[in-house]
């Protein structure tokens, strides 16, 4: 998951620095932290939920870290409407999540393949 975060923001952070400069970077790795933050989360409580009883719960859990963390960022930078907002935080958000997403569903599909075996 780090190494597909690292990758991205080896393609985003060149288009950050031409747009916004060097604050436009400063501002994509905040996005990446944050991001990369809810999704670690949700991994590290869906180990804790382990079981076919936990398996809704799992779900739940996993989805709300993963959101809440990037959508409370989002909503506490746009409400202030400072720098972060300015350089374009929510864009960044935006080529984040979805990426770390698929990374993060691919690397679940593939534990429980193997946990199946």
């Amino acid at each position: 998951m780090i190494l597909v975060a690292l990758v991205l923001f080896a393609v985003v952070s060149p288009i950050a620095f031409s747009v916004a400069g060097v604050h436009g970077v400063v501002v994509s790795a905040c996005a990446l932290a944050i991001c990369l933050g809810g999704m670690l989360a949700a991994l590290i409580t869906g180990d804790w939920l382990v079981g076919e009883r936990w398996a809704i719960v799992n779900v739940i859990v996993g989805m709300v870290m993963r959101m809440a963390l990037p959508l409370g960022a989002f909503v506490v930078v746009q409400g202030a409407d400072g720098s972060l907002a300015q350089g374009g935080f929510g864009y960044n958000l935006l080529v984040y999540y979805p990426a770390l997403l698929a990374a993060e569903t691919l690397l679940n599909v593939a534990r429980l393949r193997h946990s199946k075996r």
